[in-house]
């Protein structure tokens, strides 16, 4: 949103600015939070920090793949469960 001097108050997102990471973030932490997991609990089951997992969720950083493997495996999903895709779509 804008104030009435057109400038932005910073509680939302710019679409044109957001990270190329936003939507795996996104997902990794819809999904964990769907599996119960604080964001310590995924990062120890998957051996980094929980600043990393920070970083993925906030769409600062991205997992490697060899990452999103053992994610999905952590979390109990497909791998492509990761990516915002309509897997009925594929097919």
């Amino acid at each position: 949103m804008s104030n009435s001097n057109g400038v932005r108050n910073g509680t939302e997102k710019n679409p044109y600015t957001s990270s190329p990471y936003t939507k795996i973030g996104e997902r990794i932490g819809q999904l964990r939070k769907q599996a119960g997991l604080k964001q310590e609990e995924l990062g120890r089951a998957v051996g980094v920090t929980t600043q990393a997992v920070s970083r993925w969720e906030n769409g600062e950083t991205e997992p490697s793949v060899d990452m999103r493997k053992l994610i999905a495996t952590v979390l109990d999903v497909p791998v492509i469960q990761l990516f915002d895709i309509d897997v009925s779509q594929l097919c």
